[in-house]
């Protein structure tokens, strides 16, 4: 699954995953029937989704994808701190 189909699920822009990524995310984690069913109906909508209490973004980073990827190699080289 792609880090934007992750951050579209998580922010509720999209209301489930699509159901190849639901199965082969099974497959990859080798669930047992009963835990394959579960991870189908849930991601079917059929359990409610989580819904987070974090609040609203008040501003955006678009358009901002070079400044985004130059904070990433930072961290990533430990030039920034936690």
């Amino acid at each position: 699954m792609s880090r934007r189909g992750v951050s579209d699920l998580e922010r509720g822009e999209r209301r489930a995953p699509y159901p190849t990524t639901v199965r082969r995310l099974a497959d990859a984690l080798r669930l047992e029937p009963a835990e394959r069913a579960a991870l189908v109906a849930s991601a079917r909508g059929i359990v409610a989704p989580l819904r987070s209490h974090l609040p609203v973004q008040l501003t955006s980073f678009i358009g901002r994808e070079s400044d985004l990827a130059e904070i990433a190699r930072c961290w990533k080289r430990g030039h920034l701190s936690r």
